[in-house]
């Protein structure tokens, strides 16, 4: 059928005891007291948001600025530009502006 069956892959346990050379997250996590855990996570769970909501946002960001700049041209016409003066990453000019601005939230 479409979804057959699958081979599994064996992946290594995420609680397998680090050495003393091995960084765990899991572990320094767990030496944290009770009462920190939950703000680190909120904190964690803060700072992931906003970076995938101001990746998202910076192009749309640059199509708005390009519709104000050069009005009457098309979105197409406008991702043209947008690729030739500053190359394919140019829809993400501004970004790091923006997650500096976003930092205190």
């Amino acid at each position: 059928g479409l979804f057959g069956t699958h081979q599994r892959v064996s992946v290594a346990k995420a609680s397998a005891p680090a050495t003393k050379d091995e960084f765990s997250l899991r572990a320094a996590f767990q030496k944290l007291p009770e009462t920190w855990r939950s703000p680190v996570i909120n904190a964690w769970a803060s700072l992931l948001a906003g970076l995938v909501a101001y990746t998202i946002a910076t192009p749309i960001e640059a199509f708005k600025v390009g519709i104000q700049t050069w009005p009457g041209s098309t979105l197409g016409g406008i991702g043209r530009n947008i690729i030739k003066a500053r190359g394919p990453m140019g829809v993400f000019n501004g970004l790091d502006a923006m997650l500096w601005a976003g930092l205190p939230y």
